[in-house]
């Protein structure tokens, strides 16, 4: 755990909220949730400060007051480096972490990781395939960088899952302006082992097994693991159709037929 990270909780895309303590890195993801408020969980590392953090543990109110009063003031000539993590996983899986703390000593730029809402220690639902939900919360985390810390967004990193609202940023509409591409938009993105295969090709329903799929036959839904802690996660008939629609060689064609000066580095 790196000297110079801090956790945060994001309210809204220029504010933090006050009242509430994330555990620490270490700590698992098994926090109460309340499905009414929607907050995300965020952690940030700072490359270049002229201070250490005295805890990696902060209410917003600390982070506020560490990252943007003018005698420590976080370095906005450096640019901020998002990372969105993949299905039912959280900021601090190990790749995650890792490579938000390496990429900000080998690069020095800052780098922010978030939970998705539903997962990790973010507040709100989760739901499976939940792709306008993880697009507004990138959209958020994108705001806060731009109009919150007022740094520039170099790059954003998706992996598995997680590139699929990358992937849908990208291709927003009032993102294709050339204007706004020479100004403050980001322009780079990176693919780890993201989804690519279309439901016309594989449906979502043959990846659970052949009990899962009699329960959401009699009961409209079943329940799924999570791979950190023991959470239990209710996948739906509803969510299972949310998949079916959501086809990444749509995404892909559009960027391909819109000359906007966008980067993608894929790993597969």
């Amino acid at each position: 755990e790196p000297e110079n990270e801090l956790n945060f909780l994001l309210e809204e895309s220029t504010s933090v909220k006050y009242d509430m303590i994330l555990p620490n890195i270490c700590s698992s993801p098994e926090v109460q949730k309340k499905p009414t408020n929607q907050a995300l969980a965020c952690s940030i590392v700072t490359s270049g400060s002229n201070f250490k953090f005295k805890s990696s543990i902060a209410t917003s109110e600390e982070l506020t007051q560490q990252l943007l009063t003018e005698t420590r003031k976080i370095d906005t000539t450096k640019s901020v480096i998002i990372i969105c993590h993949g299905f039912m996983s959280w900021r601090n899986q190990m790749l995650n972490a890792n490579l938000a703390s390496t990429l900000s000593k080998k690069l020095h730029v800052h780098t922010l990781r978030f939970d998705f809402a539903g997962n990790g220690h973010s507040l709100g639902e989760w739901k499976y395939a939940n792709y306008e939900q993880d697009l507004e919360d990138l959209t958020t985390v994108v705001n806060f960088v731009k109009s919150g810390l007022g740094c520039k967004v170099g790059c954003i990193i998706g992996h598995s899952q997680g590139f699929s609202a990358v992937l849908q940023y990208a291709t927003r509409s009032d993102l294709t302006i050339e204007s706004d591409l020479e100004n403050d938009c980001c322009k780079y993105f990176v693919n780890l082992a993201g989804r690519y295969s279309d439901p016309d090709e594989e449906d979502p329903i043959n990846k659970f097994s052949i009990e899962q799929r009699e329960e959401l036959k009699r009961q409209g839904y079943f329940q799924i693991k999570s791979l950190f802690g023991d959470r239990s996660f209710m996948v739906t008939k509803d969510r299972i159709e949310a998949r079916k629609v959501y086809k990444t060689s749509v995404y892909l064609t559009k960027l391909k037929q819109t000359d906007n000066g966008m980067k993608f580095l894929t790993f597969h």
